[in-house]
């Protein structure tokens, strides 16, 4: 049965294991846990694992070890479209982040492909 701490968490990561290379792991046995409204900062030099991890937390990595659950979702390519529903990603690099003529047009992109009506997006 789930605590009520675990039900409210809307991200919960255990034990998060992530290499490129076996022999030089980027991240190492990383847990933390957020509920809703908390505001967490992910700082580090390079090369520290931020990145990978805010792309583990979306999906866009999948190869891990541990366990990462969004809004009660454990990230796996069977859930992607839920843990998307909750959890969004913005690139480092404003040239990787827009495929889209405009600001506007690139964030309605993803309430659009969920079938949301364009009132319903400019709305939100």
């Amino acid at each position: 049965m789930k605590t009520q701490t675990e039900t409210k968490q809307m991200i919960a990561v255990r034990d998060l294991y992530f290499d490129y290379e076996k022999e030089n792991p980027v991240l190492k046995g990383v847990s933390f846990t957020a509920v809703p409204h908390e505001k967490i900062g992910v700082i580090g030099a390079n090369g520290m694992g931020k990145s990978p991890l805010m792309k583990i937390l979306v999906g866009l990595i999948l190869d891990f070890s541990g366990e990462v659950i969004i809004s009660g979702h454990v990230v796996t390519k069977d859930n992607l479209k839920h843990i998307r529903e909750h959890i969004g990603f913005v690139f480092q690099d404003s040239d990787s982040q827009l495929f889209l003529n405009t600001v506007e047009e690139d964030v309605a992109f993803g309430p659009k492909n969920y079938g949301l009506s364009d009132d319903e997006v400019k709305r939100r």
